[in-house]
């Protein structure tokens, strides 16, 4: 089991830069449910679906990460620019985009900028600096460079499952090995990895006093 499970892992690494990275998300996700990981398949859902509360995988501490940061410009419903030249208003440049791996996949392709409302800004905007701003619109361009980091988000992640495979696959052949005892060999195989037989056969005769015949 640990085997194949290993070789699954190994191929979708392999795959990241071959195919649409939605794709190999819900490949990812198929491994994580049967793995019974649950926290791989949480972060797998708000990466699929959004950080939105719609997504019953978003928690209320949950934030949106710093790798799907980009910049803009904040707009009116007219699309007039605001210039923050206030250096401590920097920030409010600068937004996490929260739409799904999929989404993000059509929206790259876009051309010209693309904006959206985003009203907790605007009332920030609106108590604080006394102007009435309703949006933050950004390069399509930028995109890439997010699924490009979400990618290695999802590189990092399958690798630290497939290094903690092997210590967790067989919690039970420990209690059955000796020092120095060959018994337990583990022998890669097509179910996973084997046990050296010839060498249970031969403990078994000497412990019980079988015969070569028995």
């Amino acid at each position: 089991m640990s085997t194949r499970v290993s070789k699954r892992i190994s191929k979708l690494i392999d795959r990241l830069s071959e195919r649409p990275l939605s794709v190999s998300m819900a490949q990812a996700r198929k491994l994580a449910v049967q793995l019974g990981e649950v926290e791989f398949d949480r972060w797998l859902r708000l990466e699929l679906y959004g950080y939105f509360n719609t997504n019953s995988a978003l928690r209320e501490e949950d934030v949106v990460p710093e790798y799907r940061g980009i910049g803009g410009q904040l707009t009116d419903e007219h699309g007039n620019v605001h210039v923050m030249s206030d250096p401590k208003a920097q920030f409010l440049n600068e937004d996490r985009l929260r739409f799904g791996v999929e989404e993000l996949e059509q929206l790259q392709f876009k051309t010209g900028p693309l904006s959206y409302r985003d009203p907790h800004r605007a009332g920030l905007i609106r108590q604080h600096l006394g102007v009435e701003i309703t949006r933050f619109s950004f390069n399509p361009a930028q995109i890439a460079g997010v699924l490009a980091s979400i990618r290695g988000e999802l590189q990092d992640r399958l690798m630290g499952l497939g290094s903690s495979i092997p210590s967790a696959a067989y919690p039970q052949t420990t209690s059955l090995t000796e020092p120095g005892d060959p018994i337990l060999e583990l022998r890669p195989n097509f179910y996973g990895v084997g046990v050296n037989l010839h060498a249970l056969w031969r403990k078994l005769r000497a412990k019980f006093g079988m015969s070569n015949h028995a």
